[in-house]
């Protein structure tokens, strides 16, 4: 008797896994799934963007990660939650970006990302060390000439609207600042464009307008110029999903 209701249990869970993974491959199925998924509160950080390097934040690693989580994070809320280590290997094969990450216990990012927030904050500074590519915050230009800014600014509606691709942008500030964000959407209107963001200096989504004619575009006081940014990692991440669910 034990043993038979035992196999049922396990029976049951398989079958709920089974499910979890068809509803994950069913949604990254379909269009505009990664933009329409990362706009839903609950497939963000539960925390802003904050540490790092002399506690300049790390809004690069805080963007990617979201995307990241996106692409490869397979929430299975029917298992059991996982132990701290298994969350730490978890948060690491988040990072990686390279392969499905199974997360037992959990149905989103955000409630994940309020049990695991320490340990997420590590992985995030911990990553901004290892890369070493807060030195590319150093280059580029933070005002543009018209035509060059409007060029960049329709090849990111080519890709956000178009292309339907969630896009990583780093925002070129004065000095040696650099922010970043991810594009969710852009509505073009008669002279430029809006653009939907999740920035990771806010629990929720924020607009940015861009005129066309203008040599930056603004954040708070400060002017930027936009880069489009780590391209080859979200193909590699679209790939990961592609292998796993054909």
């Amino acid at each position: 008797m034990i043993k038979t209701v035992v196999g049922l249990l396990l029976s049951v869970l398989s079958l709920a896994v089974v499910a979890d993974n068809e509803q994950f491959c069913s949604q990254r199925g379909q269009p505009r799934f990664a933009q329409s998924h990362v706009a839903d509160e609950v497939n963000r950080l539960s925390f802003v963007n904050a540490g790092g390097l002399f506690n300049g934040g790390v809004c690069w690693w805080h963007s990617r990660f979201t995307r990241n989580a996106a692409y490869v994070a397979n929430f299975q809320p029917h298992e059991a939650k996982p132990s701290l280590a298994q969350a730490r290997r978890i948060i690491h094969a988040i990072r990686l970006g390279t392969a499905i990450v199974d997360v037992p216990g959990y149905s989103d990012l955000q409630t994940f990302s309020i049990d695991f927030h320490n340990e997420i904050q590590a992985k995030l500074n911990e990553w901004q060390v290892v890369e070493g590519d807060w030195m590319r915050g150093l280059a580029g230009r933070t005002s543009e000439a018209p035509d060059r800014l409007a060029s960049r600014m329709d090849e990111l509606y080519q890709r956000v609207v178009v292309n339907q691709e969630l896009v990583y942008q780093k925002l070129q500030l004065p000095g040696i600042t650099s922010h970043a964000w991810l594009v969710i959407h852009m509505v073009r209107e008669s002279n430029g464009y809006l653009l939907t963001v999740a920035d990771s200096n806010s629990l929720t989504l924020n607009t940015r307008r861009y005129t066309r004619g203008s040599t930056q575009m603004m954040y708070g006081d400060k002017g930027f110029v936009p880069y489009i940014e780590f391209q080859d990692e979200l193909r590699s991440l679209e790939q990961v999903v592609r292998n796993h669910c054909r």
